[in-house]
């Protein structure tokens, strides 16, 4: 660093800024140099003053850094006696809950023996209605304002439940599993019309519910079809007209045109041609 030397107006020239002060006698000789150098190192005595507030905050900062990793350090220590304190904790309120316990234990073994925990009240009564009632405390849990005269159902038990792959919402288990049935219908069969008649008599009932659900929803009235509900069906190829019902003016031609157009890359990805034959009754009219 180039250190001038002018009393008490001393000012350092850092080595990224190129200043050479010019001699004294030149500045006297020409006003405009003069102020000119003056105007710089004004600006380099303000530098010195700022620099050195710097350097007390970096050394501030330097030593809140070195709190800072010690106690990261100690949340680490913490962390790793919390688990097994959790764990302990289980135990303890498992052992003073000694009818959930039961409860559970119970539930486990018809899981391990049929694959769900889908109890229905004809297979043991009492421990369906556990099973809904730990579907009402958790239900109770997500909401904002808990009902304090309902169980909120607790981490751990929580955790135990999700184990044995516990169904909190029977409802949408039930829809997901019929859209998974629908869309191995269309592999089979290129649409999703399944007729009344068809073996699966559920799935015929569930596709005539949506298309009810569908029109409830595009009237605005109240319907169990919700946004997501409704992706999913799009997205499973849902037919949402009954082709055996009579059509009228009012329906669209895209509607017809996406339902013919669906089944066509149907038949193409089955046979590799687009060559439909008219008395075949791969492509059903609408």
């Amino acid at each position: 660093l180039f250190v001038t030397n002018k009393g008490e107006d001393d000012f350092v020239i850092p080595p990224h800024i190129m200043y050479y002060p010019p001699m004294r006698v030149r500045r006297k000789q020409n006003p405009a140099l003069n102020e000119a150098c003056n105007r710089v190192e004004n600006l380099l005595r303000q530098r010195v003053k700022i620099d050195g507030e710097a350097d007390r905050v970096r050394g501030v900062v330097a030593q809140a850094q070195r709190r800072l990793d010690l106690k990261e350090k100690e949340l680490v220590v913490l962390d790793e006696h919390v688990a097994p304190a959790l764990e302990s904790l289980k135990l303890i309120e498992m052992e003073v809950q000694d009818n959930w316990k039961t409860m559970y234990l119970k539930l486990k073994d018809y899981y391990e023996k049929n694959g769900h925990s889908n109890v229905a009240e004809k297979e043991d009564i009492k421990l369906a209605k556990w099973v809904t009632r730990m579907r009402t405390c958790y239900g109770n849990a997500q909401l904002d304002k808990p009902n304090p005269s309902l169980t909120v159902i607790k981490p751990y038990q929580y955790d135990l439940l999700n184990q044995i792959d516990f169904c909190w919402n029977p409802r949408e288990q039930q829809f997901n599993q019929n859209v998974a049935h629908l869309i191995e219908y269309k592999k089979e069969f290129g649409n999703t019309n399944v007729p009344l008649k068809y073996k699966e008599v559920h799935l015929a009932n569930f596709v005539q519910k949506w298309r009810r659900e569908y029109r409830l929803f595009q009237e605005g009235k109240p319907s169990n079809m919700s946004e997501d509900r409704l992706k999913v069906l799009e997205e499973a190829g849902f037919t949402w007209r009954d082709p055996s019902r009579k059509r009228y003016r009012t329906d669209t031609r895209k509607e017809t045109w996406d339902s013919f157009l669906s089944q066509l890359k149907w038949f193409h990805g089955k046979y590799g041609h687009f060559m439909v034959n008219k008395v075949s009754k791969t492509l059903e009219r609408g």
